[in-house]
């Protein structure tokens, strides 16, 4: 296995809530044994000083009150991940679940619970001694400590966690990382890569169903190098696999024989498939995502065009910065031939689900048009035409859903600033 798909496994691993908590509780664990091995640094004078039940007392109130705050804890941490789901976007949970801070304090709590538990028992065993109750005594003082900031900023985080604007600001940030990627690293490192393969060039399949999350670009280099291939990659991050779709053209195979499956094992294997796409390499999703929160807050049952024009302003941004690559970026993998993701894409993802659920909604209309005109005007050469494709769907959907004549116009006067641009 690559480095590069170890790494996205790490990160992958790293982000479940278990990981954390679980090492804070050994944590926990490790530092009330440590105080056995203190022991001897003690000086006698020193034990002499504290009462034999001070460490118990202390211990006793953080474990049980530990308990009761990590089940509140976790009650509110589904409660905050139900209301995401429901008046925002499903697809935002898994960045509300790998939150670091709340992992942290979820973690502080368990481990100092865990601690305590430790603690209690090798004091009622009477393992410590003298000098293990003082080193034991000042580890308590400090997870004390630890527990009272983590409180304080367990406070802050249940502020605005899971609302809408905390919602927004996960999956902008999210993107705005995955379309950074994109322009540091356009297509994959490689070449850019669109309409048909070669002739000749063989497809590789897989019999895996479910979105592409991952693609390791390096690894594919490598063999292709070693190999003499050249790879035409249609299986870009967040695009649909199954048996029936082609995830590489490959030319420069050798004929049938073990080391052709060997080589077809280790291409495909440089493939991460799982139910849902991920935001790491795939801008689309995010894009996407966020047009789910302004399609739900634009539902009969929320009304809420205010969300819908924010998601429009935080995609206006997000595409401002996704634009064309700038000329000159260098090829990183030159075996490596990857599918754009195309202008139209990209205002498809962020802007079409918005213009077909807002209908009548003239202030909505109105703020997509406003803003395919702003990208038209930023980067003509590579939002034009997408811009007016967006723009006719605007209007059709407006006369779809019966709207005003006089507001009609209005959108058509919009849309035609465009033409001259």
């Amino acid at each position: 296995m690559s480095w590069s798909k170890l790494s996205y496994q790490l990160q992958e691993l790293l982000a479940q809530i278990w990981v954390k908590v679980l090492a804070f509780a050994i944590l926990g664990v490790a530092t009330a044994l440590i105080a056995l091995l203190l022991r001897p640094v003690i000086p006698i004078w020193l034990t002499s000083r504290l009462g034999i039940d001070a460490v118990g007392v202390v211990l006793q109130i953080i474990a049980s009150s530990m308990l009761a705050v990590t089940i509140f804890s976790l009650s509110t941490l589904v409660n905050a991940w139900t209301n995401a789901q429901q008046h925002a976007t499903p697809r935002v949970l898994p960045l509300i679940v790998a939150d670091g801070r709340s992992q942290t304090v979820l973690g502080t709590f368990i481990g100092a619970f865990v601690f305590s538990l430790v603690g209690i028992i090798m004091l009622q065993t009477g393992v410590y001694g003298g000098p293990g109750r003082v080193i034991l005594f000042a580890a308590t003082g400090v997870v004390v400590l630890l527990v009272i900031a983590a409180l304080m900023q367990w406070i802050e985080i249940l502020s605005d966690l899971g609302q809408i604007r905390d919602v927004l600001d996960r999956l902008e940030r999210a993107t705005a990382e995955a379309v950074e990627y994109r322009q540091t690293a356009p297509w994959l490192g490689g070449h850019r890569w669109s309409g048909d393969p070669p002739e000749g060039a063989e497809a590789l399949l897989t019999e895996a169903v479910g979105r592409v999350r991952h693609v390791d670009a390096g690894t594919l280099q490598s063999i292709a190098e070693a190999h003499g291939l050249t790879i035409y990659l249609d299986g870009i991050p967040g695009s649909h696999a199954h048996a029936a779709r082609p995830m590489l053209h490959v030319a420069g195979l050798p004929g049938p024989g073990e080391p052709r499956e060997v080589l077809l094992r280790r291409l495909m294997g440089c493939f991460t498939i799982g139910a849902t796409p991920s935001f790491e390499q795939d801008p689309l999703h995010g894009l996407s995502a966020l047009a789910e929160v302004a399609q739900r807050a634009l539902s009969p049952a929320i009304n809420d065009p205010g969300t819908a024009n924010e998601v429009i302003q935080r995609q206006l941004k997000l595409l401002t910065k996704a634009g064309p690559v700038a000329p000159g970026e260098e090829i990183r993998r030159p075996n490596l031939h990857v599918r754009e993701i195309t202008a139209r894409d990209m205002m498809d993802a962020a802007f079409a689900p918005i213009a077909r659920d807002a209908g009548a909604m003239m202030e909505v209309q109105c703020a997509l048009m406003d803003a395919v005109l702003a990208l038209t005007k930023l980067q003509p050469d590579f939002y034009r035409d997408s811009a007016r494709r967006i723009a006719d769907l605007v209007l059709y959907y407006a006369e779809l859903k019966g709207i005003p004549d006089p507001m009609l116009a209005e959108l058509r006067d919009r849309a035609s600033a465009m033409n001259g641009l």
